[in-house]
């Protein structure tokens, strides 16, 4: 029915905006939405099995954790191979084909831990040349304006101006983050097996969980979608040879737009003059284009590229704390 499509969207939506981190979280959940555990579930559920719901997991602050992170850009042959070849890192969480007018036409972000023999400079350059690459660009953030995937009847957002200082987590706080990173059972009490895991009771995994969300470590723990099933069909990453006064003006610009959902100004260079990104979605090219255009007169002064999203070679959660970056980094000798 209409009311019960309505009620799922907004459970959807709600989901993805934040999951109380309690012994019932979806019985808290339920009632925020006026609704009962046995609904939320069943339409958790549903979501997962047609493939509009990812996963239900911690979604981390990665700076704060000691990790570099950059989005990488490569100028390569063979795209398909250099994808999967570029995929394989563990630090890799986006790796995608983008079709425009540019040389550079595999992309992915890659964050690596505070002990990696290559650090991130490194590790670009050793999958730049893995991959075969003529060349790959090393675009870190210098300022983030938005960051907010939350797809379909979502509320909009209320920007988060926490201040997100460095932390140092002894081996049982890696372990939790690790842990809230895996796909939560869609069961009445999720984090009991989680807490049992890593032999703790479950209020005290909820009482440490909750101060990693209060340090701004943890941004929120919630449901991850994938967007092209509810209804984000089409996807563009827009670029503008923006900095300073301009870029900030822009960023307030594309922040207040529902259809951005991550905007940055990134480090540029004479042969990559691009510093401004803004992650654009919708229904359709013609609605992405729509959008770029309504932008870019608002914007002014500059030409921007759109780079349309084509093929997905990955798209997970860098694994923080995880062994697996070593063992990559052993591998190569």
């Amino acid at each position: 029915s209409v009311t019960s499509t309505k009620l799922d969207a907004s459970i959807l939506a709600a989901a993805q905006t934040d999951i109380p981190l309690v012994r019932q979280p979806f019985t808290a959940l339920a009632r925020r939405e006026g609704t009962t555990r046995r609904q939320v579930l069943a339409t958790l559920q549903a979501a997962r099995a047609d493939g509009r719901l990812r996963r239900i997991s911690g979604i981390f602050e990665t700076r704060s954790l000691g990790y570099a992170s950059a989005l990488l850009a490569f100028d390569v042959e063979d795209i398909v191979s250099a994808g999967r070849i570029v995929a394989e890192h563990p630090g890799t969480s986006h790796v995608y084909e983008r079709l425009g007018p540019v040389s550079h036409h595999l992309w992915a972000t890659l964050a690596v831990s505070s002990d990696s023999g290559l650090g991130l400079s490194g590790t670009a350059h050793r999958l730049a040349q893995l991959s075969a690459a003529s060349d790959v660009q090393i675009l870190p953030a210098l300022k983030r304006y938005k960051l907010d995937a939350r797809f379909g009847d979502v509320r909009p957002a209320t920007p988060a101006h926490r201040i997100v200082q460095d932390v140092s987590l002894d081996a049982t706080a890696q372990q939790l983050v690790r842990t809230l990173q895996n796909n939560v059972p869609l069961t009445t009490r999720p984090f009991d097996r989680l807490a049992a895991d890593l032999h703790m009771t479950t209020s005290e995994f909820l009482l440490r969980a909750r101060a990693l969300r209060s340090a701004g470590v943890l941004r929120r723990f919630a449901a991850v979608v994938n967007h092209r099933r509810l209804g984000a069909v089409s996807n563009v990453m827009t670029v503008w040879p923006l900095a300073g006064k301009s870029a900030d003006r822009a960023g307030a610009i594309c922040t207040a737009s529902t259809a951005v959902s991550h905007c940055f100004l990134r480090r540029s260079s004479p042969q990559w003059p691009y510093g401004f990104y803004a992650m654009i979605h919708g229904p359709s090219q013609e609605a992405c284009r729509d959008t770029i255009e309504m932008l870019s007169e608002q914007i002014g002064g500059s030409e921007g590229l759109a780079l349309w999203t084509g093929r997905e070679f990955k798209k997970a959660p860098v694994s923080l704390f995880d062994p697996a970056e070593a063992r990559w980094e052993s591998r190569l000798g």
